[in-house]
């Protein structure tokens, strides 16, 4: 495996545990300030911060967004 390789492999393994921590911290650090996900009809409905407070609580966001 080529060290980029091994870097994108960390950093999915790192969000997968994220996603199921929750850990806001990950997603503070590794979120572009401007981030802005769009929905299939086009329409921008979540920023970095909706995903940050997403994960501030068990329950609150999504947990299976990346799965092995």
């Amino acid at each position: 495996m080529s060290p980029v390789q091994s870097e994108i492999t960390g950093l999915e393994e790192r969000l997968r545990l994220a996603e199921l921590g929750p850990d806001p911290k990950f997603f503070e650090e590794a979120l572009a300030d401007d981030l802005e996900l769009v929905a299939e009809d086009g329409q921008a409905f979540f920023a970095k911060a909706k995903v940050v407070e997403a994960h501030q609580q068990p329950g609150k966001g999504p947990k299976s967004l990346v799965s092995r």
